[in-house]
Formats: C-alpha cells, sequence, structure tokens
C-alpha cells in the first residue's frame, strides 16, 4: 500500500509539473504527453510478453504430442510439459503479463487523477472566495463534458455536491495544501476542513453552496456528461487486448487448468473494469484511459507486423 501511494504521489506531481510548466495549463495535453511517457516505459515489456507468446507457438506441436503421449497419466503430462516449457524458455504467462501489470497502473492513475481534481476544486474554491467568480473553472469544459474533473455521466452533477467535497477524509493531506499552508489557513476559517466526515456541518455545507453558486447557475438543469467517455474507454480497452491476443495459441487443455487462459478472462474482464471505474472516476481519467488504450493498440499493431515480418523471413525477433 505504501508503495502505491508512493508511485500514485510521483505520477500526480509528474502531471502537475507537466500541466503548470509544460502545456500551459492544458489539462488534456498534459494527459497525453504523460500516456505517451508512461507508454515509452512499459513497451519493453510489450516486446517481451510478444516473444513469450512465439515462444509458446513454436512449443505448441510438442505439447500435443505430449498430450498424446501421457493422455492417461495427467501427472506424467504436467511433469513433462513443465520440463518442456523450461528448456525453451517459454511462460504460459508471458503473453498476459501486459494485462496484468494494468492493474496497478489502473488503481495508481485513479488515485492521482482523484486527488488532482480534488486539487483543482480547491483552487475554484478559493478563486470563489477571494473574487466570486473563477477564471480557473472556466478551464474545465472538454468537448461534451461540462467539469473534466467530475465523470462523464447523466447522472452525475457539474460541480460536486457540498456532501460529497466535504466529505472527502483527510483533504488536509492535499500536497495542495502542504505547498500552501495559507490556503490551509483560509479552508480551515471558512469551516472547510472537518475531522468527522460523517457528521458535516450544516453550517459548512451553506457556506460551499454559496461559494459555487456563481459557477452552477449557468448549468442549472444539467448533468456533467452522456456516458461517452466511459463507454470509449471499455471499448478501446478490449480492442487493444484483442489486437494483443490474437496472434497467441490456443492453449491445450491442461496448460488452460495451469492458467494459460487467464489472457483470454482478462480480455473481457478489464473492458468491464475500465466502464466501471470511469463511471465513478472524474472524466480527466477516463481520457488518459483511452489515450493510453489507443496507443496500446497501436504499439500491438506494430509489433504484430514486425513478428510476422520477421517470421515469415526467418530471421531474429526484435
Amino acid at each position: 500500500m505504501q508503495g502505491d501511494f508512493f508511485l500514485t504521489t510521483w505520477v500526480l506531481l509528474g502531471m502537475r509539473w507537466l500541466y503548470e510548466n509544460v502545456t500551459a495549463s492544458n489539462v488534456v495535453l498534459t494527459i497525453v504527453i504523460s500516456t505517451i511517457i508512461i507508454r515509452a516505459l512499459t513497451v519493453f515489456g510489450d516486446i517481451q510478453s510478444r516473444k513469450s507468446s512465439i515462444k509458446m507457438q513454436a512449443v505448441q506441436p510438442d505439447i500435443d504430442k505430449l498430450r498424446k503421449k501421457y493422455k492417461d497419466d495427467p501427472q506424467k503430462l504436467q511433469q513433462a510439459q513443465a520440463k518442456l516449457m523450461r528448456e525453451r524458455g517459454v511462460s504460459m504467462w508471458g503473453g498476459c503479463l501486459p494485462m496484468l501489470l494494468m492493474m496497478p497502473l489502473l488503481f495508481c492513475f485513479i488515485a492521482a487523477f482523484r486527488f488532482w481534481g480534488y486539487e483543482q476544486m480547491v483552487k475554484v474554491l478559493m478563486e470563489l472566495n477571494e473574487t466570486g467568480k473563477s477564471e480557473l473553472f472556466n478551464s474545465f469544459k472538454f468537448l461534451w463534458v461540462n467539469n473534466i474533473w467530475q465523470p462523464d455521466s447523466g447522472l452525475q452533477p457539474v460541480i460536486m455536491k457540498a456532501e460529497a467535497f466535504l466529505a472527502i477524509p483527510k483533504l488536509s493531506n492535499l500536497i495542495y495544501f502542504k505547498e500552501n499552508p495559507a490556503a490551509l489557513s483560509a479552508f480551515e476559517k471558512l469551516g472547510f476542513i472537518i475531522s468527522d466526515v460523517k457528521n458535516i456541518p450544516q453550517s459548512a455545507i451553506d457556506t460551499y453552496n454559496s461559494l459555487v453558486a456563481p459557477i452552477i447557475k449557468p448549468y442549472e438543469g444539467y448533468t456533467n456528461g452522456w456516458f461517452i467517455l466511459p463507454l470509449l474507454a471499455g471499448a478501446t480497452t478490449y480492442l487493444s487486448s484483442w489486437v494483443m491476443q490474437k496472434n497467441q495459441p490456443k492453449p491445450s487443455e491442461q496448460a488452460a487448468a495451469g492458467g494459460a487462459n487467464m489472457g483470454k478472462t482478462m480480455l473481457y474482464v478489464m473492458p468491464v473494469m475500465s466502464v466501471v471505474f470511469c463511471l465513478t472516476a472524474n472524466s480527466a481519467f477516463a481520457v488518459y484511459w483511452t489515450i493510453s488504450n489507443i496507443i496500446s493498440l497501436g504499439v500491438n499493431l506494430l509489433l504484430n507486423r514486425k513478428f510476422k515480418k520477421d517470421a515469415e523471413l526467418g530471421g531474429e525477433m526484435l
């Protein structure tokens, strides 16, 4: 858990640095650059996974022979298959490792974007408290999404409700407050730093609603989106995973029982999880996940082409 928090913190700090120093406070451009950097760091794992898949294809005929030889002795079949795969340097898990690695990245980026969204809302509240308006909030609109720091959902409000924002546990621990003690002091005076988030004072709710009233008014009767980004995230997750797996060998029954079929399971599980997470996470995360999937799709198509060409020419793999 501590490692996850450390990684999340560094991801957040990195994106904030790009946002403030490189992209002129453009959230989407920051996400694009961050995603390209992350994918560049993980592409070598994709290559190793594809090599493992090709090795698995090469060894499959020998596995089928072992299945016939030891069809009445499952224990000897398992031992012989394990020995063969060790000798050939093949791992039945190699092909699905990228999808397994996506899981910690998924949770890490969900947390990073959530904290970043909280910080952005804090800044909006500070502007509203000081001037009665917020120029920062005007930059939150993205295509059909009215507020990129809220989920793209027809069930979500454009601005986080007071009860939801004030119930955020340990809000005072945000990096923004550690960097800006004066902001933390101002938040405390507004009554927004609440020790018992299960019992939010009505006075804090009233103060919050009064502050956000000027930016909520233009969006009365509106929700924050149309569910498009979560569906795009799920669709691109499936497509990227399918392209990665389509040239992988079909596992034998024994191999499938040992876990080689995990990739097929993840092919359907990950898209569903992506949709669910993007319905609850803010739209900035959904944009990141969709762009990441599109980049992964391009990488997988290039690797498919490269390995297919190498196989036809009988040359060395990457």
